[in-house]
């Protein structure tokens, strides 16, 4: 749908697919992330400098060590092009 503001997660992170979803973010699992504006991930597949590399130049959240509800207010202020949607 056009407008729609997608946020590809990775699967493991369903509390904060929710906490998107509860927003009004469209969540795709990260292997659809072609169309997402920002990718969460776990921070588990990270080197060791904590950079996960990625094929697009869009904007990633690392969700270790923070809660469902502060990875959703880091998206808010990061996700490309407009402010929070709630």
């Amino acid at each position: 749908m056009p407008g729609d503001r997608i946020v590809a997660v990775e699967e493991a992170l369903s509390d904060v697919s929710a906490a998107l979803s509860e927003r009004g973010y469209r969540v795709v699992d990260l292997d659809q992330e072609t169309s997402a504006g920002i990718l969460v991930l776990s921070g588990q597949d990270t080197d060791v400098t904590g950079v996960r590399t990625t094929d697009r130049s869009v904007p990633v959240v690392v969700a270790r060590g923070r809660t469902a509800r502060e990875v959703a207010d880091e998206v808010d202020r990061r996700y490309p092009l407009a402010g929070p949607l709630h």
